[in-house]
């Protein structure tokens, strides 16, 4: 995360293992508590949390609709004045302009993916999002992750957990009733659930 990031050594990883794990974590009488040892990172929900906020703030404020983009998260909010459906353009993991588009009814929604946060050493590229049992940048055979849902913190942590499954755990997202998915694997499929309004860009 610093402005030189480098590749921890196997000793400082390893060390670092034990520390991990949300069974560490005491929940008690509305308090958390953590060993000295350990902090929170709430990278994983903290923007979809932070548009719930703006939700409810713009509901209390009778805000007739509007959208929010947080880049990674946005939110879609209330109901546009000609009656039309919300069109979000989807980027392209590739970084070659535009994937497609979703027409959607106001909603929140967020997109995982290891193509904008990463760097580069000795010709390996190394992601943002960890997986927890190693240390090291997952290794998933999806590229990019968004799903539509009415809870921004959900469509913000579902992305990320969705992610980190790889297609191999996709399936049962693509048909979940409380929200929508649409992922790219590292061979260039799309994945789109089932209801959700999907275009596929032109070539």
């Amino acid at each position: 995360t610093s402005a030189q990031p480098r590749v921890p050594e196997e000793t400082d990883r390893l060390a670092a293992l034990p520390t991990v794990g949300d069974h560490r974590i005491r929940l008690e009488d509305g308090s958390i508590t953590l060993p000295p040892d350990m902090q929170l990172d709430l990278g994983a929900v903290a923007k979809g949390y932070a548009l719930d906020r703006i939700a409810a703030q713009w509901q209390d404020a009778e805000i007739a609709y509007g959208v929010l983009s947080m880049r990674s998260s946005v939110l879609l909010y209330g109901e546009k004045p000609d009656g039309t459906a919300f069109t979000v353009q989807i980027q392209n993991p590739d970084g070659k302009g535009i994937l497609g588009t979703v027409t959607t009814p106001a909603c929140f929604l967020s997109t995982s993916g290891g193509y904008e946060r990463f760097f580069e050493t000795d010709g390996v590229r190394y992601c943002h999002i960890l997986d927890l049992s190693t240390g090291c940048p997952t290794e998933t055979d999806l590229t990019s992750v968004t799903v539509f849902t009415d809870n921004g913190l959900k469509s913000d942590f579902l992305s990320t957990l969705i992610f980190l499954g790889g297609t191999g755990q996709l399936e049962a997202h693509l048909h979940a009733q409380d929200y929508k998915v649409l992922a790219v694997d590292t061979a260039g499929r799309i994945y789109c659930s089932e209801g959700l309004q999907f275009r596929e860009a032109e070539a």
